[in-house]
């Protein structure tokens, strides 16, 4: 439609109309484009995080789905606390998942849904038992995501060590989870500047999220090996774009 009416419609009309419309429907149309082209209207609709194809996805904001979205992940593994839509998501774009829940009615309606590469274990009691923590020493993962409602510190302290030297740290909610009081032994923020004790590098993913109405922060951080730095993929550019022909026609690198 954009091509359409910048090449049939701007042609027939004063530069100064046109300006103006185009303001006006650029205020309009770009959270409508954003909202269906992310699957951010459905999502809201069906209280979960899906695609615009009501596939699901992960409950992380949207800069980090979409920088997640540009690696091929199909040969890494992922050690998941907090699990839902995002297990269902990774067990399509990964090798195996492992992921711990700690509410029981969610660990079952997703233990319905998982195929055979993933797994979900459920936390009781808000702590990890002996065999979960003997699950996690045995499991060469590559993606640590950080996620759920419960203990988020002691969950990355006891799954960091066995991350992959290739590995990634994905912490969601990031900008909300800090020490109050400062008591705890990294002071303010623990789980952050426990990575940066560990030599780990951090990128914010602040924006919006599936289905939900005001914007937070995803984090990934990640130390000088990490495969991200493998990347080959092309910068992300919309299909709505005026230049998407002439991209998929051109080499532009």
């Amino acid at each position: 439609m954009i091509r359409f009416v910048s090449k049939n419609i701007k042609p027939l009309i004063p530069n100064f109309i046109f300006n103006y419309f185009r303001k006006i429907f650029t205020a309009i149309l770009t959270p409508l484009f954003f909202s269906i082209d992310t699957g951010h209207f459905k999502s809201s609709l069906k209280s979960l995080a899906v695609d615009k194809n009501s596939e699901p996805i992960c409950w992380f904001t949207y800069p980090a789905l979409d920088f997640l979205n540009t690696f091929d992940l199909k040969k890494l593994n992922i050690l998941e606390f907090g699990s839902g839509q995002s297990t269902l998501w990774w067990q399509k774009n990964a090798t195996n998942v492992i992921s711990f829940e700690n509410d029981k009615n969610w660990f079952n309606h997703i233990k319905k849904n998982i195929n055979s590469n993933a797994s979900v274990s459920l936390i009781e009691n808000n702590e990890l038992n002996n065999s979960q923590i003997d699950l996690i020493k045995n499991f060469n993962f590559d993606i640590l995501v950080i996620d759920g409602g419960f203990d988020r510190f002691d969950s990355l302290n006891i799954s960091l060590p066995y991350l992959s030297e290739k590995g990634i740290v994905i912490i969601d909610n990031s900008e909300g989870y800090y020490d109050g009081n400062g008591k705890n032994e990294y002071g303010y923020f623990p789980m952050l500047k426990l990575m940066k004790s560990k030599n780990f590098k951090r990128i914010d993913f602040f924006g919006y999220a599936p289905g939900v109405i005001l914007p937070h922060t995803t984090s990934i951080f990640f130390r000088n090996r990490s495969f991200i730095f493998s990347q080959n993929t092309y910068p992300k550019i919309s299909s709505r774009s005026l230049y998407y022909h002439d991209r998929k026609t051109k080499n532009l690198i």
